[in-house]
């Protein structure tokens, strides 16, 4: 349970920066949100009271929500299109 809040918040910075427009000022977005999504996500789980190692792990989980997250919105937008 404690890995799906971390996993949410990627799919919810993935969809809040997908319209964001300029590639360079998406990645900067996309790095900084899912930076303190990790921190938040540890924070939200109590898991900074242990480690601060945490973070780490949990913004990778918040990187590939955010990342599936954009990555199947494009897919589907470009169905529509088409």
């Amino acid at each position: 349970m404690h890995e799906l809040i971390p996993v949410v918040l990627g799919v919810v910075i993935g969809l809040a920066v997908q319209e964001v427009r300029g590639l360079r000022l998406r990645t900067m977005g996309l790095v900084v949100l899912c930076l303190v999504g990790g921190a938040v996500a540890s924070w939200i789980n109590g898991e900074l009271e242990v480690s601060y190692a945490f973070v780490s792990f949990d913004a990778l989980l918040v990187w590939f929500g955010a990342l599936a997250a954009l990555s199947l919105a494009t897919v589907w937008r470009r169905r529509r299109v088409h």
